[in-house]
């Protein structure tokens, strides 16, 4: 119980993320975000079934009933009105925004790990994806200036591509490394990895460290 604690705590930024955008106010979603991280540690996935392997599903049922909670609270015409009007359109709707914040969750880790990856080795990864995201329509010549500005030393157009390439590998493995953290200890086979990365619209990034 203690561990399965431990892995939900690592959804948390996740279900912050997910309940500002359901509720709309960072404040009152950071209360209720640390309720349940509080109710976590407490015991409250006591429910949850560790032959399943299936602790994601079971946390984002909370995060998504945690909101809809609130908000009744908040507002319970409101809520009754949405619930009884298209309450099947509303529920695609959360799951949909909650695999989304999965995915923000999953993409802003790996790069975490690659920024703390650049600073212990110099190899400019994460500054290189940086760039390349808010320069995605730069050819390779100028990719390659921005890297010589960057490291100081002469860079090829050729190696400029390579190290793109082992920059996004690099962010993958950091994804494929947190997915499989999250899951308990027997259910973290390549199938559920792959399972959970498909489920966030992560798998076709990751896809090359998958097939290692």
């Amino acid at each position: 119980m203690a561990a399965r604690g431990r892995l939900a705590m690592r959804y948390c930024r996740a279900i912050v993320r997910y309940l500002t955008v359901m509720i709309g106010n960072p404040e009152e979603a950071e209360d209720v975000a640390q309720d349940l991280m509080v109710r976590f540690l407490d015991g409250m996935l006591m429910n949850a079934d560790p032959s399943r392997g299936r602790l994601r599903d079971y946390i984002k049922t909370i995060a998504i009933n945690a909101a809809r909670t609130y908000l009744k609270r908040k507002d319970a015409g409101r809520q009754k009105q949405v619930s009884t009007e298209n309450a099947a359109d509303v529920a695609a709707a959360e799951d949909v925004e909650w695999e989304a914040c999965l995915r923000t969750d999953y993409l802003t880790t790996g790069m975490e790990s690659l920024t703390a990856y650049e600073r212990s080795t110099g190899k400019p990864y994460a500054s290189l994806l940086e760039w390349r995201t808010a320069n995605s329509f730069a050819d390779s010549g100028e990719m390659a200036r921005f890297l010589e500005r960057r490291t100081g030393t002469s860079v090829s157009t050729s190696n400029a591509r390579k190290l793109l390439q082992r920059a996004r590998e690099k962010l993958a493995e950091g994804i494929v490394e947190e997915v499989r953290a999250r899951l308990p200890e027997n259910h973290r086979t390549a199938e559920e990895v792959q399972e959970q990365l498909a489920a966030v619209g992560l798998l076709e990034i990751c896809s090359s460290v998958i097939r290692r």
